[in-house]
């Protein structure tokens, strides 16, 4: 008779599920809270069930997270006891056998629960008011997250033979991209003058499946309008990454030496990948460390580029011997094996140096004005008209050619009180349909203010254009009965706030005949460094707009509008100016508090009003 290949062994498994069917049960119990957690919500009165299950489903990648690698760690466990891993190998069948009933043990258990989940969830539709869709959705974003994060956890096990550096590498596998994409755009925001972030690297944030997955999941929504379902399309990406790293997982298992059990680094190439990892690894965790805690996350000039060198050269020392001692299993690696270190630190100096000196022109490059097709400052102005967008480019020169000036400088003119100062973000838009980012600190004093030609008055003009004003000012959700979430009034006396809310009548009412001409007008929202006086009045304005989510799909990618899983929203605040009178005349009239003007030392910053 002719014999078979197979990837399953009955005895081996019913051997896995005696040892381990507590775990099981536990998981078991651990899903069947989710129907029990609807049920209890329908009896405290909450009748929303659909959007609490939706809700509850967006929580399964990071449990999977943690469940994932628990399941790899009891049914692969024995790769990282040499004992263990003998007595695997004398057993008559094949590698792909084991691995096969040890990785299904581990899976099956794990769906089976979630499927009774699942089923316990149909049977309360019959019950309470629960769409069979919103539990079929729980259940498929349970099955994406289970596969996806189990079969990471699977390919980790496979890379090493320490059961301590497992869960280790596996969560810092889960993070790699997010934390290399932190630690980058540190060090560039350190290095370049004017980096304000950049899209070059947003590709990493996706290789962090236990962030990015739980982040798309999050817009998941079923009442929303065609589209909003994008989450399940990622959730699906990442179930086939974890399916295509199981099958990876056994190519290496089939070529896996049994000997390299309890060994940090299981496959003999990999050893000197870890090596150079571990270093650039911590000389840029180290960057972000101190940084993180000084709350140096600028440029600093020439101190910036020294103190940034001197971290990541200590980093990268720390990283090597690390790894050296980690793979070694010893302390004693302190003799030899510096010309890896040599060449790690040369190429930390070289990089370091070729950002500082601006090799790749970065700091340099300023668009031409018919280049762009629009620029948004980050706020919410967005300028187009032409006029305008070559205030900008001009002042982005400026910037550019000041940089000595500017560059590692804030700190002296931050410590003069009777300095001026304003950071500001720029978002270009070019007519090729890419985008440019940049950020810069425009700072001087009194004098400078006076002066037509000086950068802080030309900041100023841009600033105070009419369509600057109406584009800053005016929300970009339309301010309707049905979008209109509160407005109230803040009224500062004798040392206190005071604050009035509006009924939606007189909130339309007010806005519409009154704020919103006065902003038209210019009276509301003019920029300007004033001196003390009484220009402000003792006034402001908080405006809160909410839209369910999937409607107005023109603004779903605003970066001015926020977005939550439920609906998108928009905040405005104004401080009024005592010659917006239309507006302050209906305060007076409706609410009977004293209005009066106020010095700038009382009116709360961002100082905003016509001065």
């Amino acid at each position: 008779m002719k014999s078979k290949t197979s990837c399953f062994n009955p005895g081996l498994a019913k051997n896995m599920l005696r040892r381990r069917w507590p775990a099981w049960l536990l998981f078991a119990a651990v899903m069947l809270s989710y129907p029990i957690m609807v049920l209890n919500r329908y009896h405290e009165g909450n009748f929303n069930l659909d959007m609490i299950l939706q809700s509850s489903a967006t929580s399964m990648p990071m449990l999977m997270l943690v469940a994932g690698v628990l399941a790899a760690m009891l049914q692969f466990g024995f790769l990282f006891s040499n004992r263990a891993c003998g007595l695997m190998n004398t057993l008559p069948i094949r590698r792909e056998t084991a691995f096969g009933t040890a990785y299904l043990m581990g899976l099956l258990p794990m769906l089976l629960a979630e499927l009774l989940a699942a089923l316990v969830g149909l049977l309360l539709t019959f019950l309470i008011p629960v769409k069979a869709v919103s539990v079929g959705l729980w259940l498929l974003l349970s099955v994406c997250s289970t596969l996806c994060f189990y079969g990471i956890a699977v390919f980790c096990a496979m890379l090493t033979g320490n059961i301590l550096v497992f869960p280790a590498l596996y969560f810092v596998l889960n993070f790699v991209g997010v934390v290399v994409y932190s630690c980058l755009d540190l060090l560039l925001s350190r290095l370049l003058y004017g980096y304000a972030g950049s899209t070059a690297f947003s590709f990493l944030y996706w290789l962090s499946p236990g962030l990015a997955m739980n982040e798309r999941i999050s817009y998941i929504n079923l009442s929303a309008t065609e589209g909003k379902l994008a989450g399940l399309q990622y959730a699906l990406i990442y179930a086939a990454v974890g399916v295509l790293l199981s099958l990876a997982a056994l190519a290496l298992y089939r070529r896996r030496k049994m000997e390299c059990a309890t060994d940090p680094v299981a496959i003999a190439w990999l050893r000197p990948v870890f090596k150079y990892c571990m270093t650039f690894g911590t000389a840029l965790v180290s960057l972000w460390l101190v940084s993180s805690f000084f709350g140096t996350d600028y440029s600093l000039g020439r101190l910036g580029y020294w103190s940034t060198l001197l971290l990541m050269l200590l980093g990268a020392v720390v990283g090597w011997y690390a790894a050296r001692m980690v793979l070694q299993k010893s302390v004693r690696v302190f003799k030899g094996g510096w010309k890896g270190l040599a060449l790690s630190c040369l190429l930390i100096v070289l990089g370091c140096t070729a950002l500082e000196c601006d090799l790749f022109g970065y700091e340099r490059r300023v668009p031409a004005a018919e280049d762009v097709s629009a620029v948004r400052f980050l706020g919410g102005v967005e300028l187009k008209e032409p006029e305008n967008i070559a205030q900008v480019v001009e002042l982005h020169r400026r910037m550019v050619a000041h940089k000595d000036r500017y560059d590692g400088k804030m700190a002296d003119y931050n410590g003069d009180s009777a300095a001026f100062s304003q950071g500001y973000s720029l978002r270009y838009t070019l007519r090729d349909g890419s985008e440019m980012y940049r950020q810069y600190e425009v700072f001087g004093n009194a004098s400078e203010l006076e002066d037509p030609d000086s950068d802080l008055c030309l900041y100023r003009d841009v600033m105070n254009s009419h369509e600057a004003l109406i584009s800053g000012n005016v929300p970009h959700l339309p301010v309707t009965s049905d979008t209109l979430e509160s407005l109230n009034l803040e009224f500062y006396s004798d040392g206190q706030y005071y604050s009035y809310t509006l009924s939606s009548t007189e909130a339309l009412d007010f806005y519409q005949n009154c704020l919103l001409p006065d902003i038209r007008e210019e009276k509301i929202g003019y920029f300007s460094w004033i001196p003390a006086g009484g220009e402000y009045s003792n006034v402001a304005v908080n405006l809160n707009l909410a839209a369910p989510l999937g409607d107005y799909p023109e603004l779903q990618e605003d970066n001015m509008i926020w977005h939550s899983w439920s609906g998108i929203g928009e905040y405005k605040h104004y401080q009024l100016p005592m010659d917006a009178q239309r507006s302050l005349d209906w305060v007076r009239e409706h609410t009977g508090y004293d209005v009066h003007s106020i010095t700038k030392e009382e009116a709360a910053p961002p100082y905003w009003g016509k001065g």
